[in-house]
């Protein structure tokens, strides 16, 4: 008898928690409740497990960070190469009076415009194309099936990563040209034009 009223006891529990809740957080909250056990995370009850996604969790860090240089290198090259095909109207406006700051607003807006549309459509893709496919066919390893998540820490650092990269690609290119004198910009750019129309 004395064997069978453990029969129906549990020594494990398992707890699954929803996306967007926090590992350390539902931790806490179970070892706030006072049960005499070990809370352990799934990172540490997997053991070697742990480490093989720690390692996809450098990889994707990795291929975000690549993906912000770029992004950051193709706008800078799109702002830039616009503010020098229109130097010589920035030179006009400087020479009528227009502060510098309302140019660099101006280019600014457009940069910010470039990463906003690519977040709004990269967030689209990702979450009506990419992320469904995935679910529906995940990667067959050994350990078993893997799909991709979002976390939403993960997606707060990239937008504002782009954001700082827009800034920055709004601000460089205009500052260059800019700090030229006004003269230099207009006739400079009229001179360039006209070489260019003898040599068509």
């Amino acid at each position: 008898m004395g064997a069978g009223i453990f029969n129906d006891r549990a020594d494990q529990m398992l707890i699954r928690i929803q996306p967007g809740i926090k590992e350390s957080q539902m931790i806490s909250m179970i070892q706030s409740l006072g049960i005499n056990g070990q809370v352990r995370s799934w990172r540490e009850y997997g053991g070697a497990w742990g480490g093989v996604v720690g390692s996809f969790d450098v990889i994707a860090s990795l291929i975000g960070g690549i993906g912000l240089v770029v992004a950051g290198i193709v706008m800078f090259i799109v702002i830039y190469i616009n503010a020098v095909n229109r130097r010589r109207q920035i030179g006009i406006l400087r020479a009528i009076g227009i502060h510098r700051s309302v140019v660099y607003v101006s280019y600014l807006l457009q940069s910010l415009l470039f990463a906003i549309m690519g977040i709004v459509i990269g967030g689209l893709i990702f979450g009506f194309a990419i992320m469904p496919y995935f679910q529906s066919n995940p990667i067959e390893l050994p350990m078993g099936l893997v799909s991709l998540t979002i976390e939403a820490d993960n997606v707060r650092n990239s937008i504002i990563g782009l954001m700082f990269a827009a800034v920055l690609a709004g601000i460089i290119p205009v500052a260059n040209i800019t700090r030229q004198s006004i003269i230099k910009a207009i006739w400079g750019a009229k001179r360039r034009n006209q070489l260019n129309d003898r040599r068509q």
